[in-house]
């Protein structure tokens, strides 16, 4: 049978005096926006199809290739990912 952490997180935190809608709240945040294909709980380290994506991304974003992001390429980052998410 497959776990689900936050969801028996959820139901946790049901019996530590939280109101029924944060508990509902936190179990549908799990199942709409689950971690577990980006973060293993278990080792707590980041799954490696995320470390890949997150370094492609670094990559795309670092224009000078000095192996770190100056402000400019920080801010042209973030516009381009807001711009992005604005169509949504």
């Amino acid at each position: 049978m497959v776990s689900y952490v936050s969801f028996d997180q959820s139901i946790i935190l049901c019996y530590v005096g939280l109101q029924i809608a944060e508990v509902f709240y936190y179990a549908q945040k799990a199942i709409l926006h689950p971690t577990a294909p980006l973060f293993d709980q278990e080792t707590q380290t980041l799954r490696p199809h995320c470390v890949r994506a997150l370094k492609r991304i670094f990559i795309l974003c670092d224009h000078d290739k000095d192996g770190a992001l100056s402000d400019s390429e920080l801010n042209n980052f973030q516009v381009f990912t807001c711009t992005l998410c604005s169509r949504f």
